[in-house]
């Protein structure tokens, strides 16, 4: 036989008070004498209440949930991005609900739609890029967004990205640096923020004097069979290179397992630099020199400018762009 939700009207009926007195502590209202408040807590610890949040939202217009929409909750990019943001959230009193759109054909938009349907107060997303106008429209009947490393031009989404582009130029600077001379990079295609780190990179290999061949360039999916299929590309179209950018770590290791297994030498023959500087960087041998950002930092962010987003209602803010950095490791020393 299932148990009986506990009630207002149940913790009041311990206490001897009225269901209004038990609602007031229950949201922090003042108007409630000490000894009087400490009953109704003791009492709602011995019966073990639990505020209905949807009857409040009922009342309130708000869920005190918010949606996170990442790509690949098994790329271990997330878990800190998530982690900063549900602390922050908690803190705030909001849940946090994880939708993922992991496969080839999916996309932020059905994880958005289903999150806005269940009254998620805001959502923070990721994005494929693969559908610009789409997610633009479904702004425009749904608000307050907060876009993390997406370009999104709209008044209801607001933008969190690290700083990328100044990220690819450090690549460019340290590479060149080292002795490295024939470059080539593997991007990710689609959305225009996703571009903005092999941008950085080509731009400032221009201006420093060493242009980024055409066919020195390899676009494949963000993932570790992506990096071995962008170097078996560059393989296989005859392409010397001595420095290699990847787009992320998780492609800078299926990289790193090819040269290796096609005998190219890390960093003796060929110098790999990846993005994100994710935990397994520093374990992989040998250990991958990486754009360093604060993952944990950018899930803080993120939700900080939802919560002011939700709480003041307005266009969305210039995007908050956050620092990055280069940690220099052992697959990126100078040439012998």
């Amino acid at each position: 036989m299932a148990a009986k939700r506990v009630t207002l009207d149940h913790v009041a009926q311990r206490v001897g008070v009225s269901r209004q007195t038990v609602s007031r502590v229950v949201n922090g209202k003042a108007e409630v004498k000490e000894a009087t408040r400490a009953r109704i807590v003791e009492a709602i610890d011995e019966l073990g209440y639990r505020p209905n949040l949807f009857a409040r939202g009922l009342v309130t217009q708000r869920s005190q949930a918010i949606g996170l929409v990442v790509g690949d909750i098994t790329n271990p990019y997330f878990p800190d991005v998530a982690r900063g943001v549900q602390d922050v959230a908690e803190s705030h009193g909001y849940n946090v609900f994880v939708c993922n759109f992991a496969g080839p054909d999916s996309d932020e938009l059905a994880a958005l739609g289903a999150l806005a349907d269940q009254g998620a107060d805001g959502c923070i997303f990721f994005s494929t890029g693969t559908r610009p106008e789409q997610v633009l429209a479904f702004a425009e009947t749904y608000s307050p967004l907060v876009g993390v490393n997406t370009d999104y031009d709209h008044p209801s989404i607001s933008i969190v990205r690290s700083d990328l582009y100044g990220g690819g130029e450090q690549v460019a600077e340290h590479l060149v640096s080292i002795g490295r001379r024939r470059l080539a990079m593997i991007g990710a295609d689609n959305a225009t923020a996703r571009q903005l780190r092999m941008q950085g990179f080509s731009d400032r290999l221009s201006d420093l004097g060493y242009a980024l061949r055409d066919e020195a360039k390899v676009f494949t999916a963000p993932t570790v069979d992506g990096g071995v299929d962008g170097v078996k590309a560059l393989l296989e179209r005859g392409i010397a290179f001595d420095g290699l950018f990847a787009f992320n770590d998780m492609v800078a290791l299926g990289a790193m397992r090819t040269l290796l297994a096609n005998n190219i030498a890390i960093p003796a023959e060929c110098a790999v630099v990846g993005c994100d500087d994710l935990s397994l960087t520093s374990v992989v041998s040998p250990t991958l020199t990486s754009i360093h950002v604060d993952r944990y930092l950018i899930g803080c962010t993120a939700m900080n400018v939802l919560i002011d987003q939700m709480q003041n209602p307005r266009e969305a803010q210039p995007p908050e762009v956050l620092p990055s950095s280069l940690t220099i490791r052992e697959s990126s020393t100078p040439a012998g």
